[in-house]
């Protein structure tokens, strides 16, 4: 320790505070102060960092690294905010140890936190979560039998997700077939045949799509008559890139691989053909479809 440096046991951590990092650095100086699970994890540490004797690596100790990998997983963040957190955190600097005391504390330049913290792999990783999920069960659980109760956080990532139209999953199917045929392609050059405007297909199709979609969406007087145009247009469409797609499901597979595409290929296809007939009955025919005919997502 440096002068003035606060003992890691004796930090203050803030408990009124919503954020994930006080919780995180109470963890680590609970890891810290107990003796059972410090030979654990150190044991670990020391398997996967010191390759030649038990003096850590050039810039860093175990401690410090292990800290520091825990907390990059922990904010789910880059080693760039790792590398300002590192030097400029007060309370993790406390609980690496270097905290300013007197005198200014070291600082850790970015590529050896990199070249340290990247040591840690998912392997001992886990096995070091398995020792701190255990000793949490024995924290939170009164009973062997009495059921764990836990809280956890989540978040929303983004999605393409849309209204499940018959005239869009008509587009969804199409583009997975263009989708499944381009893999076919870099895997055999015998499913290039007559495919080279393949990404044209692709965006005629959208387009025809968009125009239905905006044609629907009219109120003038004329949308009946712009809606059937319209949609006349994406059904030719479809059926030509459908008798294309068939033309390519009469091929023989030659491997495994290629025959789980194919199979796919003769899924989408399906789906194709299924909603070019939904598509035709609703919006040329006028007719009702019946509820369960309909389909609400692509598998």
């Amino acid at each position: 320790m440096t002068l003035g440096c606060t003992p890691i046991d004796q930090i203050q951590i803030p408990t009124k505070c919503r954020d994930e990092f006080p919780p995180f650095l109470r963890a680590m100086q609970y890891i810290y102060t107990n003796k059972n699970i410090n030979e654990h994890v150190f044991r670990l540490l020391e398997s996967a960092i010191c390759t030649k004797n038990a003096t850590g690596r050039p810039g860093m100790n175990m401690w410090t690294i292990f800290v520091l990998a825990s907390a990059r997983l922990c904010l789910n963040t880059d080693y760039d905010r790792l590398h300002y957190l590192a030097n400029a955190d007060s309370l993790l600097r406390q609980m690496l140890g270097v905290h300013d005391g007197i005198t200014h504390g070291r600082d850790f330049d970015r590529q050896t936190i990199i070249d340290n913290v990247s040591l840690l792999n998912d392997e001992v990783l886990r096995e070091i979560n398995q020792i701190i999920v255990g000793v949490g069960h024995n924290l939170v659980k009164k009973k062997e039998t009495e059921a764990l109760r836990i809280m956890v956080d989540s978040f929303v990532v983004e999605a393409n997700v849309h209204f499940p139209t018959d005239y869009n999953l008509l587009w969804d199917s199409g583009r997975k077939c263009i989708d499944v045929l381009c893999h076919l392609m870099d895997t055999n050059s015998a499913y290039c045949t007559g495919w080279r405007k393949i990404d044209d297909w692709r965006k005629k199709l959208k387009r025809r799509m968009l125009r239905l979609s905006r044609a629907t969406a009219d109120k003038s007087k004329n949308r009946d008559k712009r809606m059937k145009e319209s949609a006349e247009n994406y059904l030719f469409t479809a059926r030509s890139l459908s008798q294309k797609v068939h033309t390519v499901r009469q091929l023989n597979p030659l491997d495994i691989v290629e025959a789980a595409m194919v199979k796919q290929l003769n899924h989408f296809g399906d789906m194709l053909d299924k909603h070019i007939d939904l598509v035709e009955r609703r919006i040329l025919k006028g007719e009702k479809i019946p509820h369960e005919e309909k389909l609400f997502q692509q598998n």
